[in-house]
């Protein structure tokens, strides 16, 4: 998870003076390294155009960070990659946490309607650059082309067993 992904930022950048892109890249391909191979059934699924990859989480959400980054809340690798090399690299924890603040409450209406929380510090800043970089790693691993970001306060896996929930999703048009 995000914790090992940390670690091994912290034991990468120990060699360098600070996080460059070249940092960043080399956690992203050692990430990859340890990941297995893409599983024939997801590639069978991402043929198919009905297809979509949900991803789901609150304020420390690895999809959340993404979508607060960026205000979208469907994020296709490009999207990831622009956040993690072009929004937080080269920014201190401080400088990366206040943007983030600052960017959450501009795009709270898209990526967390029911979330807005003004006066509340943005979550977990050591782990900003390390989750990106593990969402970018696994989605290029795995060739998932994108991920749509779902609000969800707590960990909501049962929602995935719903039929209702799938039913008025595709009957809204989404």
């Amino acid at each position: 998870g995000n914790g090992d992904v940390y670690a091994m930022l912290q034991d990468i950048s120990a060699l360098a003076d600070d996080i460059s892109s070249t940092t960043i890249t080399t956690l992203i391909q050692d990430i990859q390294k340890l990941l297995p191979p893409r599983p024939d059934w997801l590639a069978d699924a991402l043929k198919k155009e009905s297809t979509r990859i949900v991803g789901f989480g609150h304020t420390t959400s690895i999809f959340r960070l993404a979508a607060d980054c960026v205000g979208k809340v469907d994020l296709d690798r490009s999207v990831v990659q622009y956040a993690l090399y072009n929004i937080l690299l080269g920014k201190t924890e401080s400088e990366q946490a206040t943007l983030l603040r600052a960017k959450s409450q501009e795009y709270a209406s898209i990526v967390s309607p029911y979330d807005y929380r003004p006066d509340t510090p943005y979550p977990e800043t050591n782990l900003l650059l390390p989750k990106l970089a593990l969402l970018f790693a696994v989605m290029t691993h795995l060739e998932i082309p994108s991920v749509h970001y779902e609000y969800a306060n707590g960990s909501c896996l049962g929602i995935l067993l719903h039929e209702d929930f799938w039913k008025k999703q595709h009957n809204d048009g989404l």
